[in-house]
């Protein structure tokens, strides 16, 4: 049992909160599978956030997988956009070989003022699991081919990029991020607990990396760690001969 979405999806708020699939207290889904085009937006000036899933305390959801496209989009500059965000303390697999998106984009009401538009100060949060004490496990793998008796994938020119844009924050669990493919931008935040960070299969990762308690060991095979800034806090780190840090 689940929830599977195979259908281009929309959902739009103007001047408060908007979201895409709210899973509430006592509901029980097994997996949720994202397989097509999803969309949320929430336009405003003020302190709204963007919600693409949110699974809120007393839910139970354990597993997430996307293969398609999921885009959380602010519209303003102090409003939030989160793509993934679990308060229920039951989300433990997260699996992403498609595209995942949040980001704010700033607005202007007379763009022939000359008068910029305020600085951004909202976040834009891909995945959220910050309130988790549980073991959570991040993969982001590469798309499987679709193929017929040609040998040729014949969905190659449509299938989304494999890609994270947009902050990731752990919780207080054992909690593993396994980036196998493609690439992933933004700020990537463990909390309390061993933790683990591997890229491999020619990944790229460029952001902040950052680890509360400096139980945290890196793994880089054949991959690419850019990482901007912050104090990393690793425990240990090990780096394969196609290992690129900078």
């Amino acid at each position: 049992g689940g929830a599977a979405f195979d259908n281009l999806l929309s959902a739009t708020a103007i001047e408060a909160n908007a979201s895409g699939v709210y899973i509430g207290a006592n509901a029980n889904v097994p997996s949720i599978l994202e397989r097509k085009s999803f969309v949320v937006s929430s336009v405003s000036e003020t302190a709204q956030t963007a919600y693409g899933f949110f699974i809120a305390s007393g839910a139970t959801a354990p597993s997430i997988n996307n293969s398609g496209s999921i885009t959380a989009q602010l519209f303003g500059e102090i409003g939030n956009a989160t793509a993934i965000v679990d308060n229920s303390n039951t989300l433990a697999s997260i699996t992403n070989s498609g595209t995942l998106i949040a980001q704010i984009t700033q607005t202007d009401s007379d763009p022939n003022d000359s008068i910029p538009p305020p600085a951004i100060t909202g976040t834009a949060t891909a995945i959220d699991v910050s309130a988790s004490s549980i073991n959570v496990t991040l993969n982001q793998n590469a798309t499987s081919p679709f193929t017929d008796d040609d040998a040729v994938d014949n969905d190659a020119a449509i299938v989304p990029a494999v890609t994270i844009i947009g902050d990731i924050r752990f919780g207080s669990g054992n909690d593993i991020f396994n980036l196998n493919a493609g690439t992933a931008t933004g700020a990537l935040s463990f909390g309390a607990g061993t933790d683990a960070f591997n890229i491999a299969g020619g990944a790229v990762y460029t952001g902040r990396l950052s680890d509360s308690d400096g139980q945290l060991t890196v793994n880089v095979g054949t991959g690419t760690a850019n990482l901007t800034g912050g104090a990393a806090n690793i425990t240990s780190a090990n780096f394969g001969s196609g290992a690129v840090v900078t």
